[in-house]
């Protein structure tokens, strides 16, 4: 075995992956009700550094941005710490909340650590 998962992804999941937005928006319907899925979804985004798909899944999904992972991270914590600038000034913009903080690093030691606290103006103060 290659460590190569063969698994089959979650339909929402590939969409995202993918930056198939057309996908994306259709299946509002389909998977209304999973909340789960949602958040892993703009995890994947942020990770990816979709902003495209993020602001589709949190403006016209109405994903939280302060969602936890199974691990209690946020978007903004993975954000700041994946180093993807535009993304984590989005979140805030959002709503994010800047001092929670899971197994990751707290947002703003990250963004700092990574060279881009100015990703994080609202944090400083």
């Amino acid at each position: 075995m290659d460590g190569v998962s063969t698994e089959p992804r979650h339909p929402l999941l590939q969409a995202v992956l993918d930056g198939d937005l057309r996908l994306l928006k259709e299946m509002a319907g389909v998977v209304a009700a999973d909340v789960g899925v949602w958040a892993r979804a703009l995890t994947v985004a942020v990770m990816e550094g979709r902003l495209d798909i993020c602001r589709c899944l949190v403006e016209d999904h109405g994903v939280d941005v302060n969602q936890r992972t199974f691990t209690g991270d946020t978007p903004l914590a993975i954000s700041a710490t994946y180093g993807t600038p535009a993304i984590t000034r989005y979140l805030l913009d959002r709503g994010a909340d800047p001092t929670l903080a899971g197994a990751l690093w707290p947002p703003l030691h990250a963004a700092a650590s990574f060279g881009i606290p100015s990703a994080l103006p609202h944090a400083a103060c």
